[in-house]
């Protein structure tokens, strides 16, 4: 039985972090036990119990990581400890109460782990010497870089510049990549994923760069830049999922992935910089525009961002921006169009702005809560990343246990925001759940569902995303009627969620 959010929200003051005692037993002191009694997998000696995690049918896998977690959270309901050697502990949450008492104890500076391999990289390389983006610095460097760089990207604003571009782009897509490839069952091809990748490289550089780089070109060669920084990402994402779990043996002797990480990061950082340098040679020499009208880089450069933080920003922008945006919108779409009545009803309230399949989208596009709900219900089903970390700098109490400084706390958002003890009919898609008004609204924790992660270190280019899918799918859904003639649709994990299959949609235009 799922609770209302309303008893379940505590007051922030409650959670506080707490202070070292000055014992070396503080938990006997505090009676609390301490975490190496949270329950978890069984040890195996010198090698903690990372590899007993295992499930019934579930292959043993990283890219099956998201129902092995499922498992843990079944078998062990609140909370459980992972250990790896030489690593620090895991620590994984199941329930959205510990989850926000992790994220509002936790200061104005939280360290969150992950992309170790890309840390280790850029710690190396001169370019990343006085800016090392926000995917992998930490503390007061991440701190001072996010300072720089937040405004433009959190204000609401922002996305204006680019409503019009983003249109054409989608348009484009739509007629290169669906009404050309169309079969004889109004099938789109095995490759259909590859193109959604394309009209996301193209948006994502329509927003960092304030151009248009030519993804959507037919035929492109497998050497072109697009594809480079395409297949750039894909590998750094594949390789990431490989190098960041287990022992790190990787920086004292590089394996065979680690070195396909560095030549991908390699190529596809030299591939964005052509592009990221003549986008900023371009603003220098750019007319003065109305501050309503100035891009994401204008913005930059009119704050006073120096050029290393500028340019790793968009870096990151891209790099942020491919697989995430992309993989959302395919299981948009599959979800849509396994649940016939609510893609009629999307049909019907972006018909309502959009009369013609032609119309232009208007600016604003607050009055589509529906299809802002549909967006939110995929990304609780098939969320783009299937957890959230944070390293912590105190000692934590959390559900009886004292947790140290260095411990990795782990929100599992897929689990909760799955699991029908809170969630209603978790297996069911119904955007009706996320409109205020409805009645299961009130019933879901707001700490169930963070898809974009929480507090200062959630997604800073959440407002992009969102508004680039919420684009493709007006745009799809108005000209066409979409489905799906085969096996169930899974997910897999490469760091990010991807589909386990061919997106084998049919489009019908309406």
């Amino acid at each position: 039985m799922v609770v209302s959010r309303k008893l379940l929200v505590a007051p922030t003051q409650t959670f506080q972090v707490l202070v070292r005692a000055q014992t070396t037993a503080p938990h006997v002191r505090q009676g609390l036990k301490p975490w190496t009694e949270i329950p978890g997998p069984t040890n195996i000696p010198f090698l903690g119990n990372f590899l007993s995690v295992r499930a019934p049918g579930v292959e043993p896998r990283a890219w099956n990581f998201h129902r092995l977690g499922w498992h843990l959270g079944d078998r062990f309901q609140d909370m459980c400890r992972l250990e790896i050697p030489l690593r620090s502990p895991y620590v994984f949450l199941f329930t959205p109460e510990l989850c926000e008492k992790l994220y509002r104890s936790i200061g104005p500076r939280p360290i969150r782990p992950g992309f170790s391999a890309l840390d280790h990289i850029r710690r190396r390389d001169p370019t990343f010497t006085n800016a090392k983006g926000l995917l992998t610095s930490q503390g007061e460097e991440w701190y001072q870089f996010r300072k720089k760089v937040q405004r433009p990207m959190l204000n609401p604003m922002s996305v204006l510049p680019y409503h019009r571009e983003l249109q054409l782009v989608a348009d484009e897509f739509i007629a290169k990549k669906i009404h050309r490839q169309l079969d004889e069952n109004s099938e789109v091809p095995d490759l259909f994923l590859d193109d959604l990748y394309k009209w996301a490289c193209e948006s994502v550089c329509v927003i960092a760069l304030n151009q248009r780089v030519g993804c959507l070109e037919v035929d492109l060669p497998p050497e072109s830049e697009q594809l480079k920084i395409i297949n750039g990402v894909s590998t750094i994402l594949k390789t990431t999922a490989d190098l960041d779990n287990g022992i790190h043996f990787w920086k004292y002797f590089p394996s065979s992935s680690f070195k396909a990480f560095t030549e991908a990061c390699d190529i596809f950082k030299e591939t964005c910089f052509k592009y990221i340098h003549k986008s900023l040679e371009e603003i220098k020499h750019k007319p003065h525009t109305a501050d309503a009208d100035k891009t994401l880089l204008e913005q930059f450069h009119d704050r006073g961002c120096d050029e290393a933080t500028t340019v790793v920003m968009a870096l990151d922008m891209i790099f942020g921006g491919i697989d995430t945006t992309s993989h959302t919108v395919a299981f948009a779409l599959y979800n849509l169009a396994m649940n016939p009545k609510t893609q009629e009803t999307v049909f019907q309230e972006i018909k309502s702005v959009l009369p013609e399949a032609s119309s232009p989208i208007p600016q604003s596009i607050d009055k589509l809560p529906y299809l802002k709900a549909v967006v939110k219900e995929t990304l609780r089903v098939n969320p783009a990343a299937i957890a959230n970390a944070r390293t912590l700098s105190d000692p934590l109490e959390l559900n009886g246990y004292l947790l140290e400084p260095g411990t990795n706390v782990v929100p599992f958002h897929y689990y909760i925001m799955n699991c029908d003890r809170f969630v209603e009919e978790p297996k069911a898609f119904k955007p009706e759940r996320w409109i205020k008004g409805h009645a299961e609204f009130e019933n879901i924790h707001p700490f169930a569902a963070l898809p974009f992660g929480h507090g200062v270190r959630m997604c800073i280019g959440k407002r992009f995303a969102e508004y680039e899918v919420q684009v493709m799918l007006m745009k799809l859904i108005r000209k066409y009627r979409v489905e799906w003639h085969h096996e169930p649709l899974g997910m897999k994990i490469h760091t990010l969620s991807f589909p386990s299959k061919p997106l084998r949609f049919r489009f019908f235009p309406r």
